[in-house]
């Protein structure tokens, strides 16, 4: 078990330092949170049952078939093809992520790094304890990282409503995450004016 915490330990902070470097290099990403819809949209039941199956079939797709499967057919046996597959398989789990960026211009696959390092620490995870230990810890990685991101995004959110002008227009397109009603944009405009203030 301590070992487990270590490799959580180690993903969380691996994801870190990348993410601090990549932003560094490229800037600080505006449209990161396109996966935190479901949780927005849907709510906090269906965003967890969502998370745990993505992150189910992440594993059974990129460790499980790629590495425990087709490892066992003799052409794809040796050491090399096993690198191959894992190397292949993780850039491939990477890059699904790039739709989390709505921004054209930040899908570039150098933001995806952190999850492709994850997943060469996720692979080494599965050959040495097993495709459910390996979920696991994703899984709790994930959930980890949920708070980082909705603090990021209400951040996010602030800093980009006091560049924008006050306007009822503005409050408008604002007042999305609300039911749109004329209470819900009245509410948006105020807490604007309250915020330049």
């Amino acid at each position: 078990l301590p070992a487990i915490g270590g490799f959580i330990s180690a993903d969380l902070l691996l994801m870190s330092i990348v993410i601090a470097v990549i932003n560094s290099l490229l800037g600080k990403p505006k449209s990161f949170m396109s996966f935190l819809k479901p949780l927005r949209e849907r709510g906090i039941l269906i965003f967890t049952i969502s998370i745990v199956g993505t992150n189910f079939i992440e594993e059974l797709i990129f460790r499980y078939f790629l590495l425990g499967i087709l490892t066992k057919i003799s052409f794809l046996s040796g050491t090399i093809a096993f690198y191959t597959l894992m190397l292949l398989g993780n850039a491939i789990w990477a890059l699904i992520h790039l739709p989390n960026y709505e921004n054209k211009k930040e899908k570039q696959a150098i933001r995806v790094l952190p999850q492709f390092l994850a997943g060469i620490l996720y692979s080494y995870m599965f050959i040495k304890f097993g495709l459910l230990t390996v979920f696991g810890i994703h899984l709790v990685s994930n959930f980890f990282l949920m708070p980082f991101a909705l603090v990021s995004e209400h951040l996010q959110k602030k800093e980009n409503a006091s560049k924008r002008p006050m306007t009822i227009a503005a409050a408008v397109e604002d007042a999305d995450q609300k039911p749109i009603t004329i209470a819900a944009i009245i509410d948006e405009y105020n807490s604007r004016k309250q915020s330049t203030q």
